[in-house]
């Protein structure tokens, strides 16, 4: 079926719904909601009373409004993650029923970047990428949620044999299959012409070693200026991925999440760099489904919001952001920078008290008692892991688990990463700019107990990691002078040196 097309501004009256000044921009204008929290909630379940009629269209317009009204209008500045990522949810499952299968995909896209546990977007969402075609990716979906406490559902099994079907299908040649449709087609033969390559001057293997061979070219071109050949290479890479070209999509899952997490963070940055900011902000949207925590990316799609005019929307993901870094100083400024224009916005009527947020995406009673959010328990900090990490994949994984608590993941560093054994963890492999970052700063906060002369050996042994050069390159400017406080600290004798390296990669 054809997506249906964006809804029309109204442009009848000054005044919508319940007293609050129509945007030019306002859909729906025959859908009166309250601006507030409460009118979400009201949206919600008259939403999903419809859905429960079975009138599916009717449902996925009144989502649609609740979403402007949370997300667009300017009106409701305070409305949760969690109510956010429901309404996205449960538009998708309105669009699955009529078998927009596009807009399943993007909505439950959306609601994972704003609740990572939401298994029913996660489960919407490789339903919608198995009838797009796209079945790695929906694989991809299917093993995570296998992973969690809810993946053993008859739903989750059953689909994963479907896909399963589908993948063995396709590698089976010459053998007709029925697509969802019902249309027949025909696979075919290795000497065949098969589905032309969108990125016919780029070549890679289609292999893992290609696909990081990809990332790597697409950095070093970003490095070099190129920005669109940058996005062109980030692509190839994703279509190697995307389309099955890669047999280890199927044997290494983390793998592909981390590196789709990487390669759409990346294409994020070369769109933002040429002011692309929708497709920034979908890009940074796609890296944060694979990894919620990914700071960059919230930082990125913030500045691509902030453009946008989501502001809202835009300090929800630098205060994201911060709580991860706290002391960087990049998402403060913005952070400093989009408040007061936020509070220049006029605000939504207040509640008295406000609901808790949902935790429940079926048809809810509007008696329904909501009982108040528990207080979230304190956690503690993270005690050192007993012996060094193995390789990259176990480092990186303690280095996120303790970005959080900076003196902690400093010690670590100072006491279970050597500066060889780092070196020799990002040999073969890149260390991203993303990590690269966060362990400047761990040396950083080290710095005075491990003496200049050890924070001297990391640098050295970090300009030695793969592609190294092209990673320093892409540190942001506050990332940078990190890495000029530390070539400050080394004493003199080594520094020179390092200061030269450095100068030549960093500006």
């Amino acid at each position: 079926p054809a997506k249906t097309p964006s809804p029309k501004a109204g442009t009848k009256s000054p005044v919508a719904g319940n007293g609050h000044a129509a945007s030019q921009n306002e859909p729906f204008l025959d859908i009166k909601l309250e601006p507030s929290i409460t009118g979400l909630e009201k949206a919600k379940e008259r939403g999903n009373g419809l859905f429960a009629d079975g009138k599916h269209e009717e449902s996925e317009r009144w989502f649609s409004k609740a979403i402007w009204m949370a997300e667009e209008s300017g009106l409701v500045l305070d409305a949760p993650a969690t109510i956010r990522s429901t309404l996205h949810s449960n538009r998708a499952f309105a669009r699955l029923k009529l078998q927009k299968w596009s807009g399943v995909e993007e909505d439950c896209t959306e609601a994972l970047a704003l609740n990572a546990g939401n298994s029913k977007a996660l489960y919407r969402r490789a339903l919608a990428r198995f009838e797009l075609g796209n079945m790695q990716p929906a694989m991809a979906d299917v093993e995570l949620l296998a992973g969690s406490s809810t993946g053993s559902t008859r739903e989750v099994l059953e689909l994963k044999s479907r896909i399963q079907e589908r993948i063995s299908a396709k590698k089976a040649p010459n053998t007709p299959q029925k697509a969802s449709s019902g249309t027949e087609y025909f696979e075919l033969s290795p000497g065949d012409k098969v589905e032309s390559d969108p990125f016919p001057e780029f070549k890679f293997e289609s292999s893992r070693q290609g696909v990081e061979a990809a990332k790597e070219k697409g950095s070093k071109l970003f490095s070099e200026g190129d920005l669109a050949g940058a996005e062109r290479c980030f692509s190839k890479a994703l279509w190697l991925l995307d389309e099955g070209k890669v047999a280890e999509v199927e044997s290494d899952r983390k793998w592909v999440g981390t590196v789709k997490a990487a390669l759409h963070s990346n294409r994020g940055f070369a769109h933002m760099k040429q002011q692309n900011w929708a497709a920034t902000e979908h890009d940074c949207t796609e890296s944060l489904s694979f990894n919620p925590e990914g700071v960059k990316a919230l930082y990125r799609r913030a500045l691509a919001r902030e453009e946008l005019g989501r502001k809202a929307q835009a300090l929800e993901d630098v205060e994201a952001a911060l709580r991860l870094q706290p002391a960087a100083e990049e998402l403060r400024s913005l952070r400093d920078r989009l408040r007061p224009k936020i509070e220049a916005t006029p605000s939504s009527p207040k509640d008295e008290e406000k609901p808790s947020s949902p935790t429940s995406e079926g048809p809810s009673s509007p008696q329904s008692k909501r009982r108040p959010a528990p207080a979230r328990p304190s956690i503690a900090a993270p005690s050192l892991p007993s012996s060094s990490p193995k390789n990259s994949f176990e480092l990186l994984r303690h280095v996120n688990s303790m970005k959080r608590y900076p003196m902690v993941l400093a010690e670590y560093i100072k006491e279970r990463v050597p500066p060889a054994l780092l070196q020799s963890c990002f040999s073969k492999a890149p260390i991203e700019a993303d990590d690269l970052a966060i362990t400047l700063q761990a040396i950083r906060t080290g710095a005075e107990a491990m003496g200049g002369a050890l924070v001297g050996d990391y640098l050295k042994q970090l300009l030695r990691t793969r592609t190294a050069d092209t990673q320093f390159s892409m540190l942001s400017n506050t990332e940078k002078q990190v890495v000029q406080d530390l070539v400050a600290m080394v004493p003199s004798d080594s520094a020179a040196d390092l200061k030269s390296k450095f100068k030549k990669i960093l500006t």
